[in-house]
């Protein structure tokens, strides 16, 4: 969708954009209910976490049956005969957070070059912020002034937001709305250290430029 400006297309020929939104808890846990709820293994509080945990961050409903599978190894590979309770979910849950907070496990050379440049954009608004977050409009012109002063061209509007939302779908960053409605003052939110980000970017000579300035 991010092309789609640039093909100056007449109203009657835009095509609609479809957009599948992220499972919400209640829509996660009534599916896990519904596939697993003849197994007698699970506790209910374990599946209401892990549905919450994984809402409240990708709304994955792969990444919950993933939890859910890794957390029946644990149970029945426990020496006594255990269900799966909060205590395996959260086991889980500890393990794929290191796995994933590692420089080796995040993949950013295969990003697009606009898609690396706006990580770095969230970078330095977290530096200036001293916070994890940053609202969209200032997100958009710390990545527009890096554009300018690297002479590239900067993009906006509808392509700046399928950006963004490209590193959502990565698991890179988490798009808080705003309370007030106002979609500039969404709150963009990097799900990953920033250290390891500028370990897997500083290597790329364009990219080390723009975080060491």
């Amino acid at each position: 969708d991010r092309l789609l400006p640039r093909l100056q297309l007449k109203p009657e020929h835009k095509p609609y954009l479809l957009r599948f939104l992220p499972y919400n808890r209640d829509q996660m846990l009534s599916i896990v209910n519904d596939r697993l709820g003849s197994i007698e293994l699970f506790d209910r509080n374990a599946l209401m976490l892990c549905a919450s945990k994984i809402a409240s961050t990708t709304g994955d409903l792969r990444t919950v049956f993933e939890v859910c599978r890794q957390s029946m190894e644990l149970a029945t590979n426990s020496p006594t005969k255990v269900n799966v309770g909060v205590t395996q979910i959260m086991e889980v849950f500890t393990n794929t957070t290191q796995n994933i907070n590692s420089s080796d496990h995040v993949q950013t050379k295969s990003l697009p070059t606009f898609e690396k440049l706006l990580l770095c954009s969230l970078i330095i608004c977290m530096r200036t912020n001293k916070k994890r977050v940053c609202t969209r409009a200032k997100l958009l012109m710390v990545f527009h002034d890096l554009c300018v002063k690297h002479k590239l061209p900067s993009t906006d509007g509808i392509e700046f937001e399928g950006l963004i939302d490209a590193l959502e779908s990565k698991s890179f960053v988490k798009i808080i709305p705003s309370k007030n409605k106002i979609k500039q003052d969404d709150q963009i939110h990097g799900k990953v250290e920033e250290n390891i980000l500028i370990d897997a970017l500083q290597d790329q000579t364009l990219l080390g430029m723009v975080l060491h300035n």
